[in-house]
């Protein structure tokens, strides 16, 4: 009987993959191989866009702690000057024209 082609090639050491078809390699390579670099591209994709969101809403967040520090101020300033009004929130005796004692 004479040697088939596949024959003479695992005789010289070709690598071949099944006859029949293909047998799970995909350029030249392994498809597991394939699949672990398509997996760490899109875990290394997805920490990108995730810092990048992280960044986006931190920003906003400090945004919006200035205004509420703002909001505070403005809050703290009318609250003082209600409080101002009134007889024993005025300044200690010998400090103006007017001296108001508690009752």
């Amino acid at each position: 009987m004479e040697p088939t082609k596949i024959d003479q090639r695992v005789d010289a050491g070709i690598e071949i993959d099944a006859p029949g078809g293909w047998h799970g390699r995909l350029w030249g390579k392994d498809l597991y191989e394939v699949l672990l670099g398509v997996l760490f591209f899109l875990a290394l994709a997805f920490g990108v866009y995730a810092t990048r969101m992280m960044h986006e809403d931190h920003e906003l967040i400090k945004i919006q702690h200035q205004e509420l520090q703002k909001e505070l101020k403005i809050h703290t300033w009318l609250l003082s000057l209600k409080e101002a009004d009134r007889p024993e929130m005025m300044a200690p005796e010998g400090i103006g024209e007017r001296v108001y004692r508690k009752r």
